[in-house]
């Protein structure tokens, strides 16, 4: 098993989740794209983008190869840049985690870099990482745990860009004895 394979997968995972909310609700993506000065932003402009996850995600995780991990590459290189110009704006959103608003966070950008960059090493070696290459190429025991492994690094990819923005640091209160 590559070691690529678990970040790409939970890339694709990511990527096929948020393509198929853009699809069914494009609003938040248009309110992000506003945010940061895009002027007219179109529903239709941002459910071609949609399907373009939807079918980018789709294919890496049915074992396209290099051209699909150059597509999930680029598509979290210019998710990055986009967040590097929304991390200026106060009022700015990322429009990916659904109907409610998410700030763009350093951690968000950090994230979809180290996404980025798993996938062109996935590119650069040709490594096998759909579903299918991850069960088929070792015991399925392995394979199982491969993807486990990925829907967990999705699930954390998730909290960085849906719940770390909504924590707020606790209070230190102090008590004191009567």
């Amino acid at each position: 098993m590559p070691l690529t394979a678990g970040p790409v997968v939970a890339a694709a995972l990511l990527l096929l989740v948020a393509g198929a909310t853009k699809l069914r609700d494009p609003a938040p993506t248009v309110t992000a794209l506003r945010s940061v000065g895009v002027r007219r932003p179109a529903a239709w402009q941002i459910r071609l983008l949609a399907a373009l996850e939807v079918v980018s995600g789709g294919a890496v995780l049915a074992g396209a190869g290099r051209p699909a991990y150059a597509v999930l590459a680029l598509l979290y290189v210019a998710f990055a840049a986009f967040l590097a110009v929304a991390l200026r704006s106060p009022a700015a959103s990322c429009g990916c985690a659904g109907r409610k608003p998410t700030p763009p966070t350093p951690s968000h950008l950090v994230m979809n870099l180290g996404l980025a960059a798993f996938a062109v090493a996935a590119v650069a070696t040709d490594a096998r990482v759909g579903l299918g290459d991850l069960i088929g190429a070792t015991d399925l025991l392995t394979g199982l745990v491969a993807i486990g492994y990925a829907a967990v690094v999705a699930w954390l990819c998730w909290l960085v860009l849906a719940v770390l923005p909504t924590v707020r640091p606790l209070a230190v209160t102090t008590r004191r004895n009567p």
